[in-house]
Formats: C-alpha cells, structure tokens, sequence
C-alpha cells in the first residue's frame, strides 16, 4: 500500500514509533474501505 511519506512521519511522530518501521508495516498492508454502517467485527464472534 503507498502511504505519502508526511503521513507517515506525522503517525509515526503521533504514535512513538519509528518512522522506518512504520513505513515496512504499511508496505505489507491492504487498503480497505468501509460503507457507513458496515460492520468490522462483532463482539464475542469467533475468528474466521
């Protein structure tokens, strides 16, 4: 995933972390989108 480098230096700078780490993290993500009302998980469902 391609993440502009301000932004990561602003989340790394936010969170502690190490803007080197955080930028090899990120590389390794998938972007998703979510639709209003869209669940991301539900309380005490086990994991598929």
């Amino acid at each position: 995933m391609f993440v502009k480098k301000n932004i990561i230096k602003q989340a790394a700078r936010t969170t502690g972390t190490n803007e080197e780490d955080l930028a090899i993290f990120l590389a390794e993500s998938k972007q998703r989108t979510y639709e209003p009302n869209e669940w991301l998980f539900h309380e005490s469902t086990p994991r598929q």
